[in-house]
């Protein structure tokens, strides 16, 4: 077994999705508006766009699943709204974004972000990307992004991207993004070297199948706009992706642990207590989970057991901290369980902490999902810790974008300060044959 060798703060929050396994498959779609040399383009990514000089697929037509090159009866469609001078423009400028940014890992190189469509002379204008062929009954994510790589003098030159028509919708923009509202927001694509990303999570489109995301210049200050916006030069778009969800009428039950709890009133009645540590007072290091909804119990049993390195073991410590709004670890846990509290670490490498879940059926999928924040400040940046899950047949990684990937079955993340609400997270897990994973 390959151990941690960093002093480390470990979960408080978990959460496990048990899935059926007919549930219908996910879809990841690809789209460069500028794909400027095909030559490196990646096999199924479509290059949909507009402009003057444009060079690609045409103005609309059907999104592909990235994996097989199937297409997914979802057809899209590029309408320019007009205000006066030159119509938008499709340029070729180089661009880049770092390397550890949400753009680079969101689009990892599979989209070359290279070229943009422009604006028009004045403002008014917008660009609609009308997405139809939706299915009511399935939620989906859109993500876009552009970068001019124009440099400092560029950067007045902001992006609105906004959702309509969705029944419902999640923001889930870059940290850092200027957020309008839920369903707005604003960086600049002028220069976007910090590489932000336009992202909505559980989009449930209407019963026509339909949203529309709609990218022009910024609102202004006023509307709740970024201040120093240009009145109308904004990037029209670079790349976009549009994934399908995995069905929510696969989850059979989910349910939730919050292994220290600091204030009852924040936790749902539902969700069980197991954990360990120098004071604790839960319920015990192990038991049955409950379903989060009903109450019932899942047959699943959980149990933690701490290998012991030197000093101290670990402790429960109750120590402030709250989930940040729009992060993974909100969305995922902040209506259920609280983010004070942690179980820490023992006081020379080697240890670890095994989370066995057992009882799970070899037939079926699951998901898991945790996270900890103990909130400590850029002084506590260092204390890391290293997830991983192991005793499994098959999973797909799925942890927060920005967390640092080991490999498919290992991810890091400053657990000391974890504001960015960092998530550790797979899907599609297949249990051992025994019924256990760890």
């Amino acid at each position: 077994m390959n151990l941690p060798n960093l002093p480390l703060v470990f979960a408080i929050a978990l959460v496990i999705f048990f899935t059926n396994e007919n549930a219908a498959a996910q879809w990841t779609a690809y789209n460069d508006c500028a794909d400027i040399d095909p030559g490196l383009t990646a096999e199924n990514i479509t290059s949909y766009g507009l402009g003057r000089g444009y060079q690609g697929d045409g103005g609309a037509g059907e999104l592909l699943d990235f994996e097989t090159g199937a297409p997914t009866d979802v057809e899209i469609e590029f309408v320019e709204t007009f205000s006066t001078g030159n119509t938008v423009n499709w340029a070729g400028d180089f661009s880049s974004v770092d390397e550890a940014s949400d753009a680079a890992i969101t689009f990892s190189e599979k989209v070359d972000l290279t070229g943009n469509m422009s604006y028009n002379d004045a403002p008014g204008w917008h660009v609609d990307l009308i997405i139809t062929g939706l299915n009511p009954e399935r939620s989906y994510t859109f993500e876009g992004t552009a970068n001019r790589g124009g440099g400092a003098s560029y950067a007045d030159r902001v992006t609105n991207w906004s959702i309509l028509e969705a029944d419902s919708a999640v923001y889930a923009s870059t940290l850092g993004a200027h957020k309008v509202s839920d369903v707005s927001v604003e960086f600049s694509t002028g220069e976007n070297t910090v590489g932000y990303v336009a992202r909505w999570t559980g989009i449930q489109p209407g019963q026509d199948g339909k949203v529309i995301i709609r990218t022009t210049h910024g609102v202004g200050e006023e509307a709740g706009g970024m201040p120093g916006a240009h009145a109308y030069k904004g990037y029209a778009g670079g790349a976009f992706i549009v994934r399908e969800e995995p069905s929510t009428r696969g989850f059979v039950w989910r349910a939730f642990n919050d292994s220290v709890i600091t204030d009852v009133g924040l936790v749902s009645e539902n969700a069980t207590n197991f954990g360990l540590g120098r004071g604790f007072d839960g319920t015990s290091e192990g038991g049955e989970l409950l379903e989060i909804d009903s109450g019932n119990t899942t047959g699943v049993t959980v149990e933690f057991v701490e290998n012991f390195s030197a000093g101290n073991t670990i402790n429960t410590a109750r120590d402030f901290s709250e989930f940040n709004p729009e992060t993974d670890a909100a969305m995922i846990f902040g209506d259920h369980v609280e983010a004070s509290g942690n179980l820490s670490y023992n006081d020379a490498p080697g240890w670890y902490l095994d989370l066995i879940i057992s009882n799970l059926d070899p037939e079926k999928t699951y998901s898991f999902a945790g996270t900890v924040n103990r909130a400590g400040g850029a002084s506590y940046a260092d204390r890391v810790t290293n997830w991983s899950l192991r005793d499994a047949k098959a999973s797909v990684y799925a942890s927060s974008t920005g967390a640092h990937k080991v490999n498919d079955t290992s991810v890091e993340f400053s657990t000391g300060e974890n504001g960015a609400g960092y998530v550790a997270r797979w899907t599609d897990i297949q249990p051992s044959d025994d019924g256990k994973i760890t």
